[in-house]
């Protein structure tokens, strides 16, 4: 009996360290099963791209003398219906031919003891006429796109799935796929078919060179749902707390400002570089408002040459320097921003304020 009791107590020592192991890697997040599905350094990857039937997505990463960035590019496509145009209102002649019509109609069915409703054929209910369309957009990637491309150098998976259990497509939604990411690497192109999502996590199957892999969606998903997740919406990158000085140059006006104490919120102000220790709150609040500008989208099919050009502001920092230029075109406000590559719309509101108050911030200096 004794000898029982021993064996099952250290069976259950076994069970109880055995179950703090595996909890324990679990809380620390890692996770030794999981399997790589190709090989890539970030060096390596040229291009990714997902295609479907109502989505496209391309994801470069371009280069110019200000250093390396993210592009995306993306095209959505949606069925709608198409709005049937009014008929035109009968005039003149054809009016009276048509009340004389109605009349004929209505004395026929009296005279067949029948209401007029009932000699009129309901006419068959038309199927709605629908097209395709399409919505494109090209932007700059956020932080998130950056993470994505890591992301896939190299891509890892959950699991890889059994031979025999990989050669079920129904099972795992390879029969219909939901689209096809092609990842282009120096050493040649990979393609992933996206088959169906697990229960409750989502995670994606995916097929890849006749292997079989369940990926985390959390990979996967910033790709699908690029045009939300991926956009930078900032003008340039420094915080406020790293910027060190502002110039600004408007029509005929100019003005230089410095951030002093920056690195204490306490302290921190903002003062004309004319006269760098005496805090101006007026040029701290309107500081304040260019620095909360942001893009509200994209407009890479705007002619900048149409625009008026406002003022230019320039941000210096940490030995960096972001150069964003705001103009005016038929009442809607834009920048063309050195850290974008691109001329993007601002959101309005905010952009007008520091409009309006511009003149008599610079007219000081």
């Amino acid at each position: 009996m004794t000898r029982i009791m021993i064996l099952s107590g250290v069976l259950l020592a076994s069970l109880v360290a055995s179950y703090l192991t595996w909890t324990a890697d679990e809380a620390d997040g890692s996770d030794d099963s999981e399997v790589t599905v190709y090989v890539a350094a970030e060096s390596d990857l040229q291009k990714l791209t997902h295609a479907s039937d109502d989505l496209d997505v391309t994801v470069e990463r371009r280069s110019d003398d200000r250093g390396e960035y993210i592009w995306v590019e993306t095209t959505e496509r949606k069925e709608v219906v198409v709005e049937p145009e009014p008929a035109a209102e009968p005039e003149g002649e054809a009016v009276e031919e048509e009340v004389a019509e109605a009349e004929d109609a209505e004395a026929a069915a009296a005279d067949a003891d029948a209401e007029p409703d009932d000699v009129e054929e309901e006419a068959e209910e038309a199927e709605p006429e629908t097209r395709i369309e399409e919505t494109r957009r090209a932007f700059r990637g956020n932080d998130a796109a950056a993470e994505l491309w890591a992301s896939f150098a190299p891509l890892s998976a959950l699991r890889e799935l059994d031979a025999a259990s990989a050669a079920d497509g129904d099972v795992f939604g390879f029969d219909e796929p939901e689209g096809v990411i092609s990842v282009t690497r120096r050493s040649g192109t990979v393609e992933l078919t996206l088959g169906g999502e697990t229960y409750g996590s989502k995670d994606r199957y995916v097929r890849a060179d006749g292997r079989v892999f369940l990926i985390d969606d959390a990979k996967l998903r910033p790709l699908l749902f690029a045009s939300q997740r991926l956009v930078e919406r900032r003008l340039q990158p420094l915080a406020e707390t790293e910027i060190e000085k502002v110039e600004v140059v408007g029509d005929g006006v100019q003005g230089s400002f410095v951030h002093r104490n920056a690195d204490d919120r306490a302290k921190a102000f903002w003062a004309r570089a004319g006269t760098p220790d005496d805090e101006d709150e007026n040029v701290g609040l309107w500081l304040g408002k260019l620095f909360k500008l942001r893009l509200m989208s994209y407009a890479t099919d705007v002619d900048r040459s149409s625009l008026k050009p406002l003022f230019t502001f320039t941000v210096h920092g940490g030995g960096e320097s972001w150069q964003v230029a705001v103009l005016e075109g038929e009442g809607t406000y834009y920048a063309d921003s050195t850290f974008d590559r691109a001329l993007v719309e601002l959101t309005q509101s905010m952009a007008g304020e520091a409009v309006a108050d511009l003149q008599e911030i610079l007219a000081a200096e």
